[in-house]
């Protein structure tokens, strides 16, 4: 069974202000730290000089989501309330990078990448499966409220929707196989810990009403809840790196996640 320590919840151990307003999303690749923005930017910190070293400008309103292509890590994928999706190449330092671009009818909240295509949970209930051209190779009617976020991992693809449960999708024939219902708000973050073996068969999901669910995948398409913790602070953006869960709010805290 698993559990949630909460740890150096006080310890600030640098910050930053960014240029480009509030932070909305947060994401890591290689020694940088890419913050979407609620003014549109989408900013590259290096951890080591604790410096902005890029910015991306092409979306004028606040950032919905942000991901790394994982087999070509030199592009980003990103959405905002403009409805539009943009695939950026960031080897060239200079802000009109942008080298696809696809506006869509309804409003795309959430993105990930699964083998060669790019999916996107949508404000209309829908999921898109998306190519590399941003072209649309299938829909999912999910029906359940916004997509606010998409995860695939353990060889599923996890969808949370405004109905605050989160829908479980078996790969690569995306057929929904289960329902995961507790939450008692709007899911914003799921996350998981695919680096970690011992730690490959949890999911972690948050909502921005304080709360962080850990569920444990018991086999057969089953996941019950491993832990619930009430945060302090309302929970905007987070991200699982190693077997910590870092929450960012009015500042960062950082939960631990422990064997009992």
């Amino acid at each position: 069974m698993y559990n949630i320590d909460n740890i150096d919840r006080t310890q600030k151990m640098w910050g930053v202000k960014n240029r480009s307003g509030y932070t909305q999303r947060i994401l890591t690749r290689r020694d940088q730290i890419v913050v979407g923005t609620t003014t549109g930017g989408v900013e590259f910190w290096d951890v080591g000089t604790q410096s902005s070293v890029q910015s991306l400008l092409g979306h004028r309103k606040p950032i919905l989501d942000i991901i790394v292509d994982l087999v070509d890590p030199n592009l980003l994928v990103t959405t905002a309330q403009d409805k539009t999706i943009k695939i950026w190449d960031v080897r060239e330092p200079h802000e009109n990078n942008c080298v696809k671009s696809q506006k869509f009818l309804y409003q795309p909240y959430s993105l990930e990448i699964c083998t060669n295509n790019i999916v996107t949970g949508l404000d209309n209930g829908t999921i898109f499966i998306l190519d590399k051209d941003l072209r649309t190779n299938k829909i999912l009617s999910n029906n359940s409220g916004i997509v606010s976020n998409l995860l695939v991992t353990n060889g599923k693809l996890f969808a949370s929707c405004q109905s605050k449960t989160i829908k479980v999708y078996s790969l690569p024939d995306y057929k929904c196989e289960s329902i995961l219902s507790g939450h008692t708000g709007q899911i914003n973050n799921l996350l998981s810990f695919d680096n970690l073996p011992s730690f490959d068969n949890l999911l972690v999901s948050t909502e921005y009403n304080k709360r962080i669910m850990v569920w444990n995948h018991m086999g057969n398409n089953v996941y019950t809840v491993g832990d619930t913790v009430d945060t302090e602070n309302y929970i905007r953006a987070a991200i699982g790196i190693k077997n910590k869960i870092i929450v960012g709010s009015s500042g960062i805290d950082v939960y631990r996640v422990c064997v009992n």
